[in-house]
């Protein structure tokens, strides 16, 4: 775990340094008010542990004089006497497991001016009941909010991407079947998940839908076919990841960002090739010209 934390933290370096913030971390450590953080030489600091016990905790500005702008890896992981935190506008980076295992956590304040939160960073947070995600954070990664059984109502904002597979598993909102339409599970406009032995033959992806969670129809391999709507602008490579029947998918003609050629998926200018299915069968297949780039799965 110090291990990743360590590379997590080149990395929030590495971004700050790309939004013209050069920064390092400075040897000196700080413990005040039972936080602990490292300082930045900056002058600013990652708050990386919590030795109290307050229940309704509010997370300062500053801790000596330092602006808090990070929370570390796994900084507040087992403190199972929170209830609520806020959190102030002064953080823009919520790092893997920073929260994770808050058994009591009922309610977290995340403001907008968070642009990174980390894999697992609620994880196993059983109490959780809601949850607003910032709106500018573009990426929810593995296991965020995984394991938070009570957790019910999810808000994603316009400002996503990428929903990374497992973000939201095991927790009451996905575990509850009538959230579940035909197989498919969806959150707002997002589809996250379709259960593979329920969506089989041709499927129609719901109008007002943006994106695809990754690994989204993962393993559906009585799956001949999708139906893209004209709303949708986020479709990973993974999306279709061992559909191994999946023919063709087909694109809404008014669809700004894919179209389909042959039952083949491209961005709309041809650029990229997003999918070829598994099912097609062909022996031989030519990519056009002026595809410059196969999308990863």
């Amino acid at each position: 775990m110090r291990g990743k934390g360590k590379l997590f933290m080149l990395l929030f370096a590495i971004l700050l340094t790309l939004q013209g913030l050069s920064l390092t971390v400075n040897a000196e450590t700080i413990i005040s008010g039972g936080f602990e953080g490292e300082i930045y030489t900056d002058g600013t600091v990652m708050i990386t542990g919590y030795t109290g016990s307050d229940e309704d905790l509010v997370i300062p500005k500053t801790i000596n004089g330092f602006t808090v702008i990070a929370i570390g890896t796994s900084a507040f992981n087992k403190c199972s006497s929170l209830v609520s935190v806020t959190i102030p506008n002064t953080v823009t980076v919520i790092e893997d497991y920073a929260f994770s295992n808050c058994s009591s956590l009922v309610t977290v304040d995340i403001p907008d001016s968070v642009t990174l939160i980390g894999q697992g960073a609620f994880d196993n947070c059983t109490s959780l009941i809601d949850i607003e995600i910032p709106e500018g954070l573009t990426t929810i990664e593995y296991y965020t909010f995984s394991g938070c059984n009570s957790l019910s109502n999810i808000e994603i904002p316009d400002s996503v991407e990428i929903i990374e597979r497992y973000a939201f598993s095991e927790t009451c909102y996905t575990e509850n079947s009538e959230n579940w339409t035909d197989g498919v599970l969806y959150i707002g406009n997002w589809l996250i998940e379709a259960d593979s032995e329920k969506v089989t033959g041709i499927y129609s992806i719901r109008e007002g839908t943006i994106g695809i969670a990754n690994s989204g129809f993962s393993g559906c391999s009585d799956l001949i076919g999708v139906e893209v709507p004209s709303t949708l602008k986020n479709i990973p490579g993974s999306a279709f990841f061992n559909c191994n029947s999946l023919e063709t998918i087909t694109v809404s003609a008014d669809n700004l960002y894919y179209i389909s050629a042959d039952g083949i998926l491209f961005t709309k200018d041809k650029t990229e090739l997003i999918r070829y299915p598994a099912g097609k069968g062909d022996s031989y297949y030519q990519i056009p010209d002026g595809v410059k780039s196969i999308r990863q799965q």
